[in-house]
């Protein structure tokens, strides 16, 4: 409840370009925490544990891509 209350006040705060960057934190540790939790990822055996990873690997190659194209047209404008 604490990370989606982080999340809509990170919405309305005038953080400037650090507003994506913040909101991706956010959304990525809220992933990680259903990850743990509600798929418990901690008691998988390895072949899930590694499918995990390999998801959460590629997640991030999604974010940082997503976030270098926003990043680069606030810069431009």
């Amino acid at each position: 409840m604490a990370l989606l209350a982080l999340s809509c006040a990170a919405a309305y705060a005038p953080l400037g370009a650090w507003t994506v960057a913040v909101s991706f934190g956010i959304a990525a540790t809220q992933a990680g925490l259903v990850a743990l939790l509600f798929m418990r990822l901690d008691r998988a055996n390895a072949l899930i544990r590694l499918t995990a990873a390999c998801g959460l690997f590629w997640s991030a190659i999604l974010f940082s891509l997503s976030l270098a194209d926003v990043l680069s047209r606030l810069t431009r404008s």
